[in-house]
């Protein structure tokens, strides 16, 4: 038996995938013919092929076979069940029937056993026995226990195991299973269901293979009685939930249709071919690739509305489980073109951008027998190389359970299909089962001068990370629903922080170490953000408070003191710099718009104004000996230009309208006048 396993953990718990592929080298033939597979038998029970289907939280439908002929008028099949073997407090009835697509001549029996009416709870085992009232004979005794559907039956699971117990919460996952080679898969469950090893059978489709033996659409309704009685060991005890195929296809899926009852009334679906459930934290979704799911058909509308409310339930039910009979991807040399290529592609088209947006976990099919899996991919680009919270959807392909077609070997190199992740030897025969534990994980190390910490408990999720070694201390908290993180690290001289509180949002982010401090602080609605670093001598603060909008920088150190500051709206922008000596000052006031700039230091002063409007310029720059001085003032516009220095004074002036002009230079040896008054002009007057 080949064995290996994933461990994948999302959202509150683990659920690990195992493949198991049983050898003919690893089952006794001896062992397997004892374990109720003599055919010849059929004729001498009175209840053939039981097998168990969810039909809602607290009820299940069971169904079975009499041999002999259909009665209208004949009584209803009952069930007796109770909480002690052989010790029933209820029966309930249900309705015989038949059909007659491939010659089916024979009884089906159905009958509903809701465990509420006696006061069962969800984890406790149920005992049952069925009958025909009018072939006689009572089944034997059997027993089943039902799972709520949330991971909170995780913890109930648990309680109720000894020490000792083989029990785990696992269930098994398989496709294309019929009779002949399929036997040693059934034979392979029934022993882990009989160890209550397994809860739950999920089967994607080809079941029996009954249309293989009847090429010429003669009777055939035979192999599916041997292949229910070939299943009874393990579908009698736990639920056994189908999707179609295409080897059920014949006479338009009359023995899908009458040989098993899928609970698609529940999740608002309009066809017994795609439903969906959750059982023990996983929300399990049958698609029928067998039937039209194109953008726009009423299964993938239904797909999408059921994919909608699975991802709004992630808390209670965290895992999305989708199966269908054509694989999305697949590598086989065999099938390349037809289905890997072509077909494949289409199906891509059709439903890949709801698996990957409302992020399913998992989608598995057959079809092909054999076994592979991807990495977690979308598009075929691959997302991730590991399946620790994957953002897109891991495809298997798991039809290697055993039919009289024989599997399939061949796979393309991995230079075609750089998605894939593993294959497996399917020359034998195999199934896989997905465990689901409860995640309360704890990881200790210590080792001198060394101790590490993992501590993870869900769901209401505990996450703790602790590792201290000399001179340092790591701490890495989580609490959610309300949501509090906290990562600590402290060792000599320094301390870091991170804080985040939700919801009202607060983030902090310290820092402390010799001589410095660095502070980020964010409060939320109302937004608040404050940056602040202190180092010796030097202060660094930002500050923004929304709505209103205020922004603040501020750095001081010795002997300098910048600031940036803008109020908003109404818009006020203000920028200083002092330092020894100098002040350098920017001002913007808006609307109005006033804009000031001016630097002082030693014997210097620059000043730049404007006001508007009505405008006003002004520059000036004063500095010993020296005086510059440009202003202007609009409407009637003035302009005015001065500079004085020794032995030098420059003047210009204009004044319109009317138009007066006046230039006036003055040196120690040399004076200039131009003055023209329009429409007249006085000339040019210069002397020593």
């Amino acid at each position: 038996m080949h064995i290996w396993t994933i461990c994948a953990y999302v959202g509150v718990f683990f659920v690990i995938i195992t493949e198991v592929y049983a050898t003919n080298g690893k089952l006794q033939w001896s062992e397997f013919e004892s374990a109720a597979m003599d055919f010849n038998k059929f004729d001498k029970e009175p209840v053939v092929g039981l097998h168990l289907a969810l039909a809602g939280d607290t009820s299940v439908v069971v169904s079975w076979l009499n041999t002999g002929h259909f009665v209208p008028e004949s009584q209803p099949p009952i069930c007796a069940y109770g909480q002690i073997a052989d010790g029933f407090q209820a029966i309930s009835t249900g309705k015989a029937y038949t059909y007659t697509a491939g010659d089916f001549d024979s009884i089906l029996n159905k009958v509903e056993i809701d465990i509420a009416k006696i006061g069962v709870k969800q984890g406790d085992r149920v005992y049952y026995r069925c009958c025909n009232p009018n072939l006689g004979g009572w089944s034997p005794s059997y027993n089943f226990t039902l799972f709520t559907g949330d991971v909170s039956t995780l913890s109930n699971f648990k309680s109720q195991r000894s020490p000792t117990s083989r029990k785990s919460a696992k269930i098994a996952l398989m496709a294309d299973l019929g009779v002949g080679n399929g036997r040693y898969t059934a034979y392979s469950i029934s022993q882990y269901v009989q160890n209550e090893a397994i809860q739950l059978v999920v089967h994607a489709g080809d079941i029996s293979y009954a249309d293989d033996f009847s090429l010429i659409q003669h009777n055939n309704s035979f192999v599916w009685t041997e292949y229910f009685a070939m299943i009874q060991p393990f579908a009698a005890y736990v639920p056994y939930m189908v999707g179609p195929g295409n080897h059920e296809a014949q006479f338009d899926f009359a023995a899908y249709k009458n040989w098993f009852t899928m609970p698609y009334n529940i999740s608002q679906s309009k066809s017994q071919f795609y439903y969906s459930f959750d059982y023990m934290g996983v929300h399990f979704v049958a698609m029928s690739t067998e039937h039209d799911f194109t953008p726009g058909s009423t299964q993938n509308i239904w797909l999408e509305e059921d994919l909608i409310k699975a991802s709004q339930n992630r808390e209670k039910v965290p895992w999305i489980f989708v199966h269908g009979h054509r694989p999305l991807y697949c590598s086989s040399i065999v099938d390349w073109l037809p289905r890997c290529i072509t077909e494949a592609k289409t199906y891509r088209a059709n439903i890949e951008h709801l698996l990957y947006k409302y992020k399913v976990d998992i989608y598995m099919a057959g079809h092909n027998h054999q076994y592979e899996r991807s990495y977690p991919v979308y598009n075929g680009t691959v997302i991730s190389k590991n399946y620790i919270n994957p953002q897109a959807t891991v495809y298997i392909v798991n039809g290697g359970a055993g039919n009289p077609e024989g599997n399939d070997i061949t796979f393309m190199p991995e230079s075609f299909v750089p998605w894939r992740a593993k294959i497996a030897d399917t020359s034998h025969t195999g199934w896989m089962t997905m465990d689901i534990t409860e995640t309360i994980e704890l990881c200790l190390r210590a080792c001198p001068g060394e101790v590490e910490l993992c501590l993870r408990v869900c769901p209401g999720k505990v996450e703790l990370c602790l590792r201290a070694c000399p001179g340092k201390v790591e701490l890495c908290l989580r609490l959610c629903p309300g949501e509090v993180e906290l990562c600590l690290r402290v060792c000599p001289g320094k301390v870091e922080l991170c804080l985040r509180v939700c919801p009202g949002k607060v983030e902090l982010c310290l820092r402390v170490c010799p001589g410095k401090v660095e502070l980020c602080l964010r409060v939320c609605p109302g937004e608040v953000e404050l940056c602040l670093r202190a180092c010796p001598g030097e202060v660094e603060l930002c500050l923004r408070v929304c709505p209103g909008n205020v922004e603040l920088c501020l750095r001081v150190c010795p002997g300098k003191v910048e600031l940036c500051l803008r109020v908003c709206p109404g818009e006020v922008e203000l920028c200083l710099r002092v330092c020894p000596g100098e002040v350098e000052l920017c001002l913007r006031i808006c609307p109005g718009e006033v804009e000031l700039c001016l630097r002082v230091c030693p014997g210097e002063v620059e000043l730049c104004l404007r006001i508007c409007p009505g405008e006003v310029e002004l520059c000036l720059r004063v500095c010993p000996g020296e005086v510059e001085l440009f202003l202007r003032a609009c409407p009637g516009e003035v302009e005015l230009c001065l500079r004085v220095c020794p032995g030098e004074v420059e003047l210009c002036l204009r004044a319109c309208p009317e138009k007066v002009e006046l230039c006036l230079r003055v040196y120690s040896w040399e004076s200039e006048l131009r003055l023209g008054l329009c429409p007249w002009e006085v000339g040019l007057v210069r002397g020593p």
